[in-house]
């Protein structure tokens, strides 16, 4: 079964926390200073105090579950499930200052027996649980070496004990344990407390199953009528009503905090009556404590108890010196936990002072009491004599500094004894230069290597002014002869092999210069090979990466392979910068105050050579620039004589980087920039320094639309970036910023509130134009506007202003970008402006030039009788058709045509009647004509007026056929098309002379409308209005109309 590791050092914060960790954990934590001064004449101190309970008898009987039991064990005995129960090999009669004792068939008390927690103590099967007579195991657990102070007259008593042992109920089913009691009586009244822990199960569910964390100075028992002696008490604790499970149920209990916690384990029923047979079985039985009662001295007192002395008091600090202190006397209560031995800066400890500053005290050792001897140590003899050696690493002290060898009361008797307060003064000198045998090294160090070897380690001493040549070492058995072994001035350590077993062996070392050889140095501690820890020694250390310095971390350690003589005090668990210790690095008592974590993992703690433990390392402790790692190390003295259980792993703490920045924010600035703002971060302790800052804005969406890097200053918390043009309406914009150090490690992004910027009227659109389109049409043109304002277009609205009267306008979509305007006055200037529209509004209006629209152009072509263009006619012998003049203009009202023939004898024009005139607006109109066919051939008839007080004119090729002629008449003019002759000269003027004129013209005038028998003939001369504002051709369409034949002549005609 597996326990954590127990710290094995004193709270730094303490004021008489100044023993080595080693020391401490020899004597246990958990000592209290004595209450009483002897300023009190009739209080009286003990260190050897005892006490015996065997709790109650519920606790040494058989259980309810068959083949269980009730039973007391010494220490702590783990319990990993709900189901383990305790085994033979974990059951302990004595751990440290508690054992278990059973009673015999004569009353006596001996050392308690596994098979004796089953029996009564005449031997017999214990009672049947249910029995409510009998006798049970008379088991009983025993604390000693208890210290305190106690006061007879006033009955008045305070003891403390170190050390723990466990109620085992149902074998190890149910389970709790308790340690370092604490006895304290007033007047005759008192409690017994305990550091108690277990853990938490339910009989009727196995699967209930947990640790309960130690609850310290827990009433386990109430005194009344404590009748206090100068060699013990005996008292039978309180069975008193008390409110049993927190719902108003009274009955006689134990104490209600020691119920509340039992509760938890599953056994609170056993510790309060509940009117059943069992219930005698249920009251405490006595507690019987004895001590020597000794008398106090003042506490006040500075030395007055004791002599010291040192040797030597000159040294010289740039060299590693021994100085041997010895002290004479040192008893009474001052004394009770040995003695410190201190090397301390003057201006910060004297004797009389309490030594509150640790820092005052470079070297400290631990004289332990006599009455608690071990090896390793230098102890306290019964007459208060003892001698400590001191090692003084070179330049540890300080020569601008004055110090003292000193000594004070251990423990927490530092703080309010004064009795043990002695100081040498210490001459701190640089040696002159001379030339000497090296001085005697140190006190060696010898450390068992392995099971049949030894290994010295030394450091080289003061070389008398002359460089160092060798050394001898010679090892001495403490049966047979020394061996000895010459090494060179280079190395300060030996290994001796294939030594004897069992056999203990001490060392010396004799250094050697050009002048002669040193003395021999002192003898190391004797030191015996045994065997090796196992082969598979090693720890793995959980975590051991990504640790943060911050806060308090609790390393879980788990060791295997810790065996052998090596793990005989268990083992230390130390968490230590690499530059300071690493494995196989001799321990020095100075490391001490450089550990940053420590615990100690005990004996019994260690089975089958594994183990797993804890220690923890507070916050703020661990330093980045630093490689630590958290190793074992032999315990107690072994520590610094057996570097056999040196082991490390290595820990890594979490990579630094930059506090995030704070307080960022978004605004706009200006019509279209936006400034992002910021404060930087208030770094901690573990965070790297801030080298700059990126600082990037995106869209809603996330797609980035700005970045800016920025440069931190030293000293500088305020931070801006500006962003030009970035702000635009419409938008929803965001920003974060992140601090990056010199590595480029970034810090965690901090975003600003998002900014939303409205959306506003779009800008007038660009590059409006005006040109002419059709006839009397006007064509507008525009593009986009440069900005829709953050809001989609949803159309344009586009107005013609006329130099004079009305504007007109028209809306249309937004894809569209031209609009035409018809029915325009051609002798007007418009311009036009284009204004823009979204859901906002919209803006100003974009403006053109000044434009008028086209005129119609004039015109003339020929058409059929259906008003169709015609572009030739064919006709045969004596046909008559008509066909139709087409005149096209802006006014072509009144105006006349004159029509000819180029060869009368082909074509020729008859009489013909009046028609209706054009009216005087019309833009287009036509005119009438029969033609009649004379013999076969071609001609041409040619048409002209003035358009617009412009001449015009138009031809049209005819040809004539004689059916009944061989060639069917068919003549052509050989592909001659009309044409328009628009713009002639040729005025083509007629004669007004009957047949036989030369000129082949007619003529006709506004006034003559009568038919002449030369074949002319007049009548109006108005075009008819067509209905269409423009002609679509530049020939009209004529369609032949049937006619009879007429004298062939040229003739001028009124338009009509």
């Amino acid at each position: 079964m597996k326990t954590k590791g127990t710290s094995v050092f004193l709270n730094k914060k303490r004021s008489a926390a100044l023993a080595s960790a080693i020391a401490v954990a020899t004597l246990g934590a958990g000592l209290v200073v004595p209450a009483a001064s002897a300023a009190d004449s009739t209080a009286k101190t003990t260190d050897d105090a005892t006490l015996t309970w065997g709790l109650n008898k519920e606790t040494n009987w058989r259980a309810y579950n068959p083949g269980t039991f009730n039973f007391l064990s010494a220490g702590v005995v783990d319990k990993t499930s709900a189901d383990d129960l305790v085994e033979e090999s974990e059951w302990k009669q004595s751990d440290g200052n508690v054992s278990i004792e059973k009673k015999q068939a004569d009353g006596t008390y001996a050392a308690a027996t596994w098979a004796g927690l089953k029996t009564t103590p005449d031997g017999k099967d214990l009672p049947a649980a249910y029995s409510a007579t009998g006798e049970g195991s008379g088991n009983r657990v025993k604390l000693t070496k208890g210290t305190g102070t106690i006061d007879a007259d006033k009955d008045n008593a305070e003891i403390s004990w170190t050390g723990s042992f466990t109620v085992s109920y149902y074998s190890g089913q149910v389970q709790w344990y308790a340690k370092d009691l604490k006895l304290n009586v007033t007047g005759g009244k008192g409690t017994v407390t305990a550091t108690l822990g277990g853990w938490a199960t339910d009989m009727n569910d196995a699967t209930v199953f947990s640790k309960i964390a130690e609850e310290k100075n827990v009433e386990i028992a109430t005194l009344s009528n404590v009748d206090v002696k100068d060699d013990g008490t005996v008292v039978t604790p309180d069975f008193n009503e008390n409110d049993v499970d927190g719902q108003g149920t009274k009955a006689k209990s134990w104490p209600k905090p020691f119920l509340d916690f039992v509760s938890k384990t599953g056994s609170g029923p056993y510790w309060y009556a509940s009117g059943g047979a069992a219930d005698q079985r249920k009251a405490p039985t006595e507690i019987a404590v004895s001590y020597t009662a000794k008398t106090a001295e003042d506490p006040t007192k500075v030395g007055n108890v004791g002599t010291l002395s040192a040797d030597p008091t000159v040294i010289n600090p740039t060299k590693d010196q021994q100085i041997t202190v010895t002290g004479k006397g040192y008893t009474g209560s001052g004394a009770a936990f040995g003695t410190y031995v201190v090397i301390a800066d003057k201006s910060v400890w004297q004797p009389g002072k309490v030594p509150t500053d640790q820092s005052a005290f470079t070297i400290q050792k631990w004289v332990r009491p006599a009455n608690d001897p071990k090896d390793g140590y230098a102890n306290l003899d019964k007459d208060g004599n003892w001698t400590q050696v001191l090692d003084i690493p070179a330049n540890t002290l300080d020569a601008s500094k004055q110090y003292v060898v000193g000594t004070f009361a251990a423990h927490m008797l530092s703080v309010t004894n004064r009795n043990l307060d002695h100081a040498v003064d210490l001459t701190l000198k640089t040696a002159e230069p001379e030339t000497t045998a090296p001085a005697a090294p140190a006190k060696p160090t010898a450390s068992v290597a392995s099971a049949t070897s030894v290994k010295v380690d030394w450091k080289a001493p003061s070389d008398g002014g002359s460089a160092i040549t060798g050394y001898t070492v010679t090892l001495t058995p403490s049966k047979g002869d020394a061996v000895t072994k010459d090494v060179d001035a280079n190395t300060t350590t030996a290994t001796f092999g294939d030594l004897a077993a069992g056999v203990s062996y001490t060392a010396t070392v004799t250094a050697k210069n050009a002048k002669g050889s040193s003395a021999a140095s002192p003898a190391s501690d004797a030191v015996t090979p045994n065997p090796d820890p196992a082969s598979d020694l090693g720890i793995k250390v959980s975590p051991a990466s990504n640790i943060d310095p911050s806060v308090k971390n609790t390393f879980t350690v788990k060791g295997t392979g810790f065996t052998g003589g090596a793990a005989a005090n268990g083992t230390y668990l130390i968490v230590v910068d690499s530059s300071v210790w690493k494995p196989g690095q001799a321990f020095n008592m100075a490391y001490m105050g450089k550990l940053v974590g420590t615990a100690w993992i005990q004996p019994g703690q260690i089975k089958d050579g594994a183990f797993t433990g804890t220690v923890d390392v507070d916050a703020n402790k661990l330093e980045y620039g630093k490689t630590y790692i958290v190793g074992t190390i032999a315990a107690h003295q072994l520590a610094i004589t057996d570097r056999r259980l040196d082991t490390a792993q290595a820990i890594t703490l979490k990579a630094q980087i930059p506090t995030a920045p704070s307080d960022v924010t978004l605004a706009k600035s200006g019509n279209a920039d936006a400034k992002v703002s910021w404060k930087a971060p208030a770094a901690g302790s573990y965070d790297s320094k801030v080298a700059k800052y990126t600082v990037v804005v995106s869209d809603k969406d996330g797609k980035q639309v700005a970045t800016k890097t920025v440069e931190a200053v030293d000293g500088q918390s305020e931070y801006t970036a500006d962003f030009a043009g970035i702000a635009k309406p419409g938008t929803t914009l965001k920003a974060t910023v992140v601090a990056i150090d010199a590595e480029g490690r970034q810090s965690a992004a901090v975003a600003a509130k998002d900014l939303e910027i409205a959306a506003v009227a779009p800008d007038a659109p660009q590059n409006v134009t005006v040109k002419q389109a059709g006839a009397h049409e006007l064509l507008v043109s525009w593009s986009k506007p440069a900005s829709d304002g953050g809001s989609a277009i949803t159309g344009y609205t586009v107005t013609l202003t006329p130099s004079k009267g009305d504007a007109v306008t028209q809306d249309v979509d937004a894809n569209t970008f031209q609009h035409v305007f018809t029915e325009l006055d051609p002798n007007t200037e418009y311009t036009a402006t284009v204004t823009a529209v979204n859901a906002a509004g919209s803006a100003d209006a974009s403006a053109s030039e000044a434009a008028k629209p086209a005129a119609i152009e004039p015109k003339l072509a020929f058409a059929d009788a259906n008003k169709k263009a015609i572009t030739s006619l064919t006709l045969n012998v004596n046909d008559e058709k008509t066909i139709y003049a087409f005149a096209q203009g802006e006014n072509v009202g009144g105006e006349k045509v004159t029509w000819e023939s180029s060869d009368k004898s082909v074509v020729g024009f008859p009489a013909e009647s009046d028609d209706a005139d054009t009216p005087a607006t019309a833009a287009v109109g036509y005119d009438e004509q029969k033609v009649v066919a004379g013999k076969a051939g071609s001609a041409t008839i040619t048409i002209t007026a003035t358009i617009d007080g412009k001449k015009v004119t138009a031809t049209l090729p005819v040809t004539v056929k004689d059916p009944t002629a061989n060639n069917n008449g068919n003549q052509n003019n050989n592909g001659n098309n009309g044409s328009n002759n628009n713009g002639s000269n040729n005025n083509g003027s007629a004669n007004g002379n009957a047949s036989g004129s030369t000129t082949g013209t007619t003529s006709s005038n506004k006034t003559n409308a009568a038919a002449k028998a030369n074949g002319t003939a007049t009548k109006p001369n108005a075009l008819s209005k067509t209905g269409s504002a423009i002609m679509g051709i530049v020939a009209a369409a004529v369609v032949l109309a049937a006619g009879a034949g007429v004298v062939l002549a040229a003739r001028r005609r009124a338009l009509r």
